[in-house]
């Protein structure tokens, strides 16, 4: 089990739309760990990738399920759609 005071920060990014674009996302995620006191080890990006797309081409997300290994992580922090 990993240690949940700290996360890996992922953004997944398939459209251009600013109100869900990385800086939205990173910020939603940065508001989160300022309120839990989770500390953010690592951050990754899959810029252009659909939702839908298989794990083996999200290079990002696998990056960041690596770093949860590495950095003995608790956590995988991702912003919700709800959140904006």
């Amino acid at each position: 089990m990993g240690d949940e005071t700290k996360g890996v920060g992922y953004i997944r990014v398939s459209t251009e739309d600013q109100h869900l674009g990385p800086e939205a996302q990173r910020g939603a995620i940065e508001r989160w760990v300022a309120v839990t006191g989770v500390e953010v080890v690592e951050w990754h990006t899959d810029h252009g990738v659909s939702g839908a797309a298989p794990l083996e081409k999200r290079s990002g997300l696998l990056a960041a399920l690596n770093a949860i290994r590495l950095h003995r992580a608790g956590r995988l922090v991702v912003a919700s759609v709800t959140a904006f």
